[in-house]
């Protein structure tokens, strides 16, 4: 059922970039921003045990970038992207820039872009 949500935001044309099940199986990534790094217009910066995903298509901050706001299931998550492993991932959600963000992401917090993640059970 919440793949529903996924689904009708894909079919809607309003923008965004999608990322599916068998996108994420047909590269098997190490680690869950692997598959962020193919987004145009996102920068994946990695530091010492964590990642950070910025956007070039929303406003920047000094360093160029501009942090994004993710969501886990529908709500906000504010943990590392790394720390959801892609076998646990059967989708995601790429908005750039405030302009495409579907209402139900758009928190006042990310004018910079949403990353949404949808949750799977291993092994469906």
């Amino acid at each position: 059922p919440k793949m529903a949500q996924f689904l009708r935001h894909k079919q809607s044309g309003r923008g965004g970039y999608f990322i599916t099940r068998e996108d994420i199986e047909k590269k098997q990534p190490r680690v869950l921003s692997d598959m962020l790094r193919r987004v145009p217009g996102l920068r994946v910066d990695c530091g010492v045990g964590s990642c950070q995903v910025q956007s070039f298509e929303g406003a920047r901050n000094v360093q160029g970038g501009c942090p994004i706001q993710y969501f886990l299931d529908g709500t906000p998550y504010s943990g590392d992207i790394d720390n959801l492993m892609p076998d646990q991932v059967q989708g995601i959600e790429v908005y750039r820039g405030s302009s495409t963000i579907p209402p139900e992401f758009n928190s006042g917090t990310s004018m910079c872009g949403v990353i949404a993640v949808w949750s799977r059970v291993p092994g469906r």
